[in-house]
């Protein structure tokens, strides 16, 4: 029950991380957006190894490609976030359900990352046809503006979910090569700072124009909390269940924190994409009804 507990608390605090990220997207851009998550995560995960945990970390086992993460993780919540400021939270999650459901099963399938095999069955073509049927949906009702909400977003959005599991996967591996939770989480947060400055400054020559970072609400600085949070609550769900099932989970704090989200936050939602919402759900929670004890 608390890898269940762990999954979904995981998503919401992705979709709150997601959305801060589009509030800040249209003054810093992706990468300054990213540069802003990963320094926070980069500062407050290794000062809570050494104030709370108190114990020494080991990364010499830790791969060169767990290492890498933190570059993929810059582009995905850079991405995510230009995807935000645009489509929505909700439209934005619900694109991203699609990729993150058959990345995860994928890589379940083949086993891939070291991760343990567990072959992909027929009788989940029905939840993949409901899950990609509410995305349509979501498509067909508009963006948060009202107008059809580009293919090309909406492509972006499902390859970015790809992504997103890929990280999740290295950072679990990343977690149990250096023997903890924390580990994982600091190479991934330490990675992505170092990758996110590098590409922020590089196009700019070196000579970035950091006035854009007073112009956002200071909450959004807390993005980086939340991703931490999301960081540690993923690898605690992956290290009690399979990557397909941890997944599954998540997208159910995901999606019903972005609807809450574009409510409170965006103020747009609409009945047709509430409508699409419901079909992506029925989707997910139809999967793991038929694929039970496989």
């Amino acid at each position: 029950m608390s890898s269940i507990l762990f999954a979904v608390l995981a998503g919401v605090a992705a979709t709150v991380q997601n959305s801060l990220n589009g509030l800040m997207n249209p003054h810093i851009g992706a990468m300054g957006t990213s540069v802003v998550v990963f320094l926070v995560q980069a500062l407050l995960l290794p000062l809570y190894q050494l104030c709370v945990v108190r114990r020494r970390i080991s990364f010499r086992g830790v791969s060169l490609a767990c290492g890498f993460s933190g570059l993929i993780a810059v582009i995905v919540i850079g991405t995510l976030g230009f995807c935000v400021s645009r489509m929505g939270s909700a439209v934005t999650t619900c694109c991203s359900v699609g990729g993150q459901i058959m990345i995860s099963a994928l890589i379940d399938h083949f086993g891939l990352f070291g991760t343990a095999r567990h072959p992909f069955t027929g009788r989940r073509a029905l939840g993949f046809a409901l899950i990609l049927a509410g995305v349509l949906a979501i498509n067909l009702a508009g963006s948060a503006s009202g107008s059809e909400a580009p293919l090309g977003l909406l492509i972006l959005a499902v390859l970015m979910g790809c992504g997103a599991v890929v990280v999740r996967t290295l950072n679990y591996r990343a977690s149990q090569a250096t023997g903890s939770m924390i580990g994982g989480g600091i190479v991934n947060s330490v990675s992505g700072a170092i990758f996110g400055v590098l590409l922020f400054l590089i196009p700019c020559g070196f000579r970035p124009d950091l006035s854009g970072f007073a112009g956002f609400p200071p909450v959004c600085y807390t993005a980086g909390l939340f991703g931490g949070a999301c960081l540690l609550l993923n690898i605690a769900a992956y290290a009690r269940q399979n990557v397909f099932y941890a997944t599954i989970f998540m997208l159910v704090g995901q999606v019903s924190a972005g609807i809450a989200m574009d409510v409170f936050v965006f103020h747009a939602l609409s009945a047709g994409k509430c409508a699409g919402i419901a079909v992506v759900l029925c989707g997910v929670l139809l999967d793991k009804l038929l694929t039970r004890g496989e």
